[in-house]
């Protein structure tokens, strides 16, 4: 039951959290506000589930150079951790 209703509660979050950046993101071209709104969004996400997400190396990423992150999708949750966990 417990994880029903904590499915249900990324659901009211999802919309509460995804109406307003729809909007918001029609007429903000930088994006940078829309990218730190969701990103509390993902936090929020991951608090309710009780996802604790936990980063090694991420100083060696290059910053300069464009890359590729892949995850192994073993979770519906990947997603959200890598928002969670990569710095823009």
């Amino acid at each position: 039951m417990i994880y029903v209703l904590r499915y249900l509660a990324i659901a009211v979050q999802t919309v509460i959290f995804t109406t307003p950046l729809f909007f918001w993101s029609l007429f903000d071209r930088s994006g940078e506000p829309t990218v730190r709104m969701a990103r509390t969004w993902v936090r929020w996400m991951l608090n309710t589930v009780g996802i604790e997400v936990q980063t090694v190396r991420i100083e060696n990423l290059d910053r300069e150079n464009p890359g590729v992150l892949m995850s192994n999708h073993r979770s519906v949750f990947d997603i959200p951790a890598l928002i969670h966990t990569v710095p823009t």
